[in-house]
């Protein structure tokens, strides 16, 4: 019996895309999955912001032996309690250890940012959108329209191939600096402004004095739209 993978269906299906494809390509799409069954002492009904805080997951062992894992891939440096409780490892973008009390730091994976990206075709969105609702009791974290918005936005999004530099320009062999490349949307409300912004611009600064060749920037909100409707 291979190893599997069961995800909680409740699930912020756009920022966790970029997770489930990594998933998928370490123990294979047919033994990734979504249940509710190992998710039921998690409190994410009942805490705040929970939806965009974070993915949870279990991975099965052909022993059966399950570890449980929590992928928070919100920009804030704040971790979910009762999620890093729950887990018996705890990935988080941006962590600091500075601004997080040490109690946390034992579970704690520092891992990288990911991004939305496309993994279903308009079948298998439609396919997951439908089972994930009925395996929610119909009653997903948040209100239905934004329930099948982030579906639809998920099929809407380019695949990850489309992101790789396929280009044979710049230099090669041993002495080849790594390429980045980054578009971040530049927020203008309060809050994004002090942290989500900040967060962002200095990981442009690190790139940049670093040993790569970065590309990219920016983008205000109001262009992020528009270049998503002139590639529509």
């Amino acid at each position: 019996m291979p190893t599997r993978v069961v995800i909680d269906p409740t699930v912020r299906i756009v920022y966790s895309s970029f997770y489930i494809e990594g998933l998928y390509r370490i123990f294979g799409k047919e033994n990734v999955s979504f249940s509710p069954k190992y998710f039921k002492d998690l409190r994410r009904r009942t805490e705040s912001h929970s939806f965009d805080h974070y993915i949870a997951f279990v991975v099965i062992r052909p022993d059966n032996g399950i570890s449980k894992f929590v992928i928070d891939f919100r920009d804030k440096p704040s971790i979910k309690e009762s999620a890093y409780e729950w887990c018996d490892k705890y990935a988080k973008i941006n962590f600091n250890k500075q601004l997080t009390d040490q109690r946390f730091h034992g579970k704690m994976m520092s891992i990288p940012p990911g991004f939305r990206i496309k993994i279903w075709n308009f079948w298998e969105t439609a396919f997951y959108c439908i089972t994930n609702l009925v395996k929610c009791r119909f009653s997903p974290l948040v209100k239905m329209r934004s329930y099948l918005a982030d579906y639809k936005a998920q099929y809407k999004r380019p695949m990850l191939e489309s992101y790789i530099n396929n280009s044979p320009e710049g230099s090669t062999g041993a002495d080849a600096k790594p390429y980045v490349f980054m578009i971040a949307t530049l927020w203008s409300h309060k809050n994004c402004i002090e942290t989500t912004n900040l967060l962002r611009k200095t990981f442009i600064e690190v790139c940049k004095s670093s040993n790569c060749d970065f590309e990219g920037g920016f983008l205000p909100y109001q262009a992020t739209l528009i270049l998503r409707n002139i590639k529509r």
